[in-house]
């Protein structure tokens, strides 16, 4: 239940590493105009002989209940309401979760406490567009452009035999399924190259397989230069931006590799456990071998955010609701509003690693 109260007196200090520590005091007579509320919130889940859950009577309860107990409930309440209002009124751009310790709470008494926060950095961008131009001047386009020869087509149509000869060889029961992936194949057991073969892959005859690979290989190579591009520029505008990143922002990004890692490795059939044991390291020790990369994640995030504003890019409603639908359709069971800020982020990211590509030209 929202109240308009206001705070009494509200004190302000930046701290180290993009942090900010707010006191506020609560006048009392705010605090306890909570007590209705509180009270209702914990008789919902009330358990007393005699009586059903949820039905035990107010004044059963508060003779049962700590009063130290509801007092910081209802301080707890007047604060959610009102920090809102703290953040908005101090320009505090607050990231994540806050730090809330009452150091003062007492009946008849102004209420005190401390507010510590996470903000979101002030930093400067460097000149990328200048950065964009010098980083790809560096990383020049081979002398023979991304043309395919003639013996990345015939690997590539050597993969292409074998990706055959193994699924042949397990349509025949030649291999548990468990070890197929696994089943040496010689280059005698490849199919021809032949007519029957492109037409395999739903081709009209060998020669347009063959031009449709050529083609497909060019592609490939001419987007592994432009990737190798990008990651050029975006390592030096990284490189070149100084951000204090707030700690738990970088525990946040951590949280999340290790995530990562404990899945990947659990797909593979291997426990967490074992796999420490195996890199002789703790899980801590794993996090702070992996913080560098944190951070730069963190730098990341926060520069394609303040970029994607100050050039406006960010994706349509047209855009975006296409590739949510993707999403839906392939996982039907997906959470929409989740689907919606992952498409958002990686469509803006795309975006800004474009926008900053075509700035080099």
């Amino acid at each position: 239940m929202s109240k308009e109260i206001k705070p009494i007196k509200t004190a302000v200090e930046k701290q180290p590493g993009s942090n900010v520590e707010v006191k506020v005091t609560l006048a009392w007579a705010d605090v306890a105009s909570y007590k209705d509320a509180v009270m209702l919130s914990i008789q919902k889940d009330y358990e007393a002989d005699g009586f059903r859950k949820g039905n035990v009577p107010i004044a059963t309860i508060e003779k049962n209940v700590s009063a130290s107990l509801v007092n910081e409930m209802m301080a707890e309440e007047a604060l959610n309401d009102i920090y809102p209002t703290i953040l908005k009124d101090n320009n505090i751009d607050a990231l994540g979760r806050p730090e809330v310790i009452f150091t003062k709470l007492a009946v008849d008494n102004d209420v005190e406490c401390t507010i510590k926060t996470a903000v979101y950095p002030e930093f400067t961008l460097p000149d990328y567009k200048k950065i964009s131009k010098s980083v790809v001047k560096e990383v020049t386009e081979p002398d023979e452009g991304f043309a395919a020869t003639d013996e990345e087509v015939t690997q590539a149509f050597k993969e292409l035999q074998h990706m055959r000869a193994h699924q042949e060889m397990h349509k025949e029961g030649g291999h548990d399924e468990h070890d197929h992936n696994h089943a040496p194949i010689d280059e005698k057991d490849y199919p021809e190259v032949n007519e029957a073969f492109a037409g395999s892959f739903g081709f009209e005859d060998l020669e347009k397989m063959r031009a449709k690979v050529r083609e497909n290989l060019a592609k490939e190579k001419e987007q592994k230069h432009s990737e190798k591009k990008r990651l050029a520029i975006v390592e030096k505008v990284i490189e070149e931006t100084t951000i204090d990143i707030p700690q738990s922002i970088i525990d946040t990004e951590l949280d999340q590799m290790v995530a990562r890692m404990k899945h990947d490795i659990q797909m593979m059939g291997m426990q967490f456990d074992d796999y420490l044991v195996h890199l002789k390291k703790t899980e801590a020790e794993l996090r702070t071998d992996y913080t560098p990369d944190a951070i730069k994640r963190a730098k990341l995030n926060f520069i394609v955010e303040k970029l994607a504003l100050s050039e406006n890019l960010k994706p349509s409603d047209e855009e975006t609701e296409k590739e949510i639908q993707k999403i839906m359709e392939a996982y039907p069971d997906a959470d929409r509003t989740s689907a919606t800020m992952y498409i958002t982020t990686t469509l803006t990211n795309q975006k800004v690693f474009d926008f900053l590509e075509k700035s080099a030209n």
